[in-house]
């Protein structure tokens, strides 16, 4: 990314330095995040389901995403593309419109 001439901003130069990753990773991880907050409103209109954007359901997508960051981290991996798949699947699971 630096040899298209992008400069890190100070916020993603902070999560280079407290996560250890290195600016590709720090931007996968921030891609991540943001096709996650993106499957969440896709689902919420899908489904009807507007709760889905609220404070609970936002904090339990936040714990779920950290507890496979962890993993990911015992496993020394940092593949984030898995690791929105892996999102995804229990996203899929927890929001199955069977009400």
């Amino acid at each position: 990314l630096k040899d298209l001439g992008l400069k890190l901003s100070d916020r993603i130069q902070a999560i280079t330095d407290s996560w250890d990753l290195t600016m590709e990773e720090a931007m996968a991880n921030i891609r991540s995040r943001a096709l996650i907050r993106e499957t969440m409103v896709r689902t919420s209109k899908e489904q009807d389901r507007p709760e889905l954007l609220e404070p609970e359901w936002v904090a339990e997508s936040n714990n779920a995403f950290w507890s496979l960051v962890e993993d990911m981290n015992r496993e020394g991996d940092t593949d984030f593309r898995r690791l929105s798949e892996d999102w995804e699947a229990w996203w899929e699971g927890v929001t199955k419109d069977d009400r």
